[in-house]
């Protein structure tokens, strides 16, 4: 066996441990607006990545629709959600969090982690008083720990003295900051070094947020052809050093440390990589009728999660006019496809995601309800400019891959 073929090998298990890639799951648990139908649960969608989920809105019968779930490959367990983000408190996106919360601590286990965590939950001024006041009066007691980090206001009551629930470690209250080059106002939410979460307010008839979840830059592909060879003409010398593979160096290397080979020459990781690679941003919004605020720093999303409430159809002209539902849909504080359209369009989306739909248009699979969701997707097309448009329904799955090398 020659030595090309060993290091080869070794090589493709480096490359393989370094560019893991891991997809994203977009899973809609919920799509109607204001009340359920038979075809549609009210508002939440989960997102899944690295072995955890995040919820987004648990309107009333979040908690059914994750138990009900019998799609074996599209499986969300309770006992990996670990982050819960409320856009707005109308009942039709908060309604289901006490419950969830209730039978989410009954079904986790030491081996999902939860034997030092909690259950963060972030949401505007008033969810902290809203879950509190729910879990205390209905006298439940929890299996896990939780915290309600508050997006305040600078006027905001904080209801630091309320009595807390004997499960609840009380969260942050996260101020507003201001975005150096817009001036734009915005909620540093929640980061890590993988991860981060910002919020903004967007238009609706309370006060309501949109999220924004980037994923951080990863580095560029390393150009193993031009470092392995010069690797392999100094293994006898790194052999005599002790270090019997070379190109186990690789690893650190790719972390950005340097290689001294043994004549004492450097080796720099930038000269043998390629450009960083952007991270994948979603922007998943609450309901809206002008989310101008947030778009500062949707700019160039991958995915674009949009309501698109009421919309005209080609039926609806004996009854009313296209003006007439653009009017009424924007005075209830909600958007049709065209508006989502335009607003994925202003940000550069590379995809746009329609949800949040008033009982008139269907859920379901059959011929009718079918038409009727493309007429819609359709209209969203026109306003974006591409094709890249869905019309969300309850357990729909959308994929968001990493980049491959």
């Amino acid at each position: 066996m020659s030595h090309y073929f060993v290091y080869s090998e070794i090589l493709k298990k480096v490359l393989q441990l370094l560019y893991m890639p891991t997809d994203i799951q977009i899973t809609f648990l919920g799509t109607a607006s204001a009340q359920p139908s038979l075809t549609r649960n009210q508002s939440s969608l989960a997102l899944r990545f690295d072995g955890t989920v995040w919820l987004f809105d648990a309107g009333e019968g979040t908690q059914h629709r994750l138990i009900q779930n019998r799609d074996p490959s599209n499986n969300i367990k309770l006992g990996k959600i670990r982050r819960i983000f409320i856009t707005h408190l109308h009942g039709d996106h908060s309604f289901g969090l006490p419950g969830l919360l209730c039978t989410l601590s009954q079904n986790v286990t030491i081996q999902d982690g939860y034997q030092d965590a909690s259950v963060d939950i972030y949401g505007p001024p008033g969810t902290r008083r809203y879950v509190r006041n729910s879990l205390l009066s209905t006298y439940c007691r929890l299996g896990v720990k939780y915290s309600v980090h508050e997006l305040v206001y600078p006027n905001s009551d904080l209801h630091l003295t309320d009595e807390l629930h004997p499960e609840e470690i009380l969260g942050l209250n996260i101020p507003q900051s201001v975005d150096s080059i817009t001036s734009n106002l915005y909620w540093d939410v929640f980061r890590d070094e993988e991860t981060s979460v910002i919020a903004a307010s967007i238009k609706h008839t309370v006060p309501c947020l949109g999220y924004v979840v980037t994923e951080a830059n990863s580095p560029g592909k390393l150009r193993a052809n031009e470092i392995i060879p010069i690797l392999k003409s100094h293994s006898k010398e790194f052999q005599e050093q002790g270090i019997r593979n070379p190109l186990a160096l690789l690893s650190s290397f790719k972390n950005g440390n340097s290689i001294t080979l043994p004549n004492g020459q450097i080796l720099n990781p930038a000269d043998y990589m390629d450009p960083e690679r952007r991270g994948r941003k979603l922007v998943i919004l609450g309901d809206t009728s002008d989310p101008s605020n947030i778009q500062p720093f949707c700019n160039d999303a991958t995915v674009l999660i949009h309501e698109a409430t009421n919309s005209f159809l080609k039926s609806d002209s004996l009854d009313t006019t296209e003006q007439q539902v653009h009017e009424q849909t924007i005075s209830h504080g909600h958007s049709t496809p065209q508006m989502a359209g335009q607003f994925a369009k202003a940000i550069n989306a590379k995809q746009l995601l329609l949800n949040h739909f008033s009982a008139r248009y269907k859920g379901d699979q059959s011929p009718e309800s079918v038409l009727v969701m493309d007429e819609i997707a359709n209209l969203a097309k026109s306003a974006f400019g591409t094709d890249n448009v869905l019309t969300a329904y309850d357990y729909l799955t959308v994929t968001v891959p990493r980049v491959q090398l």
